[in-house]
């Protein structure tokens, strides 16, 4: 495989405008969030509230960007483990440009991990739903 193999590729990437919009929408969006939770701090800091309320709002932001950084941090952990174990049989000694998971070496593993994210992912929708409805089911029955 030489470079010109993977140039239509890339371009697909390249010049498609709406993943570039999406993709700079949510940077923008995400740096933006991370500037305006400093004011707000600060902000809530110096206000009046009772003391017990102003801890309160300081923890809840706190947990909001620890929350935030470990979504990073595990999303970023995901990534890493999916692209290791859909690649740990692709054979890189060739040193040519790579554009593709789909060849002979990893396309058993990726045909794997391709099958069975869809299950795992309306698993976890038809759970919350369920637990959604049976929540929405236990506030009627509520007893005064």
């Amino acid at each position: 495989m030489d470079e010109s193999v993977c140039a239509p590729t890339a371009n697909l990437f390249i010049s498609y405008t709406p993943f570039q919009l999406a993709l700079s929408f949510h940077v923008i969006v995400s740096g933006v969030t991370l500037f305006l939770i400093i004011p707000v701090i600060q902000e809530v800091k110096k206000s009046y509230f009772h003391p017990n309320c102003k801890i309160l709002l300081i923890y809840l932001l706190i947990w909001f960007i620890l929350h935030a950084l470990s979504m990073g941090f595990t999303m970023t952990l995901f990534a890493f483990m999916t692209y290791s174990y859909i690649l740990e049989k692709e054979d890189f000694s060739s040193m040519v440009p790579y554009c593709t998971l789909g060849n002979q070496y990893t396309l058993p593993h990726l045909d794997l991990w391709f099958r069975y994210t869809p299950i795992v992912d309306i698993s976890c929708l038809l759970i919350m739903l369920i637990l959604a409805f049976r929540n929405g089911k236990a506030k009627k029955f509520e007893i005064k």
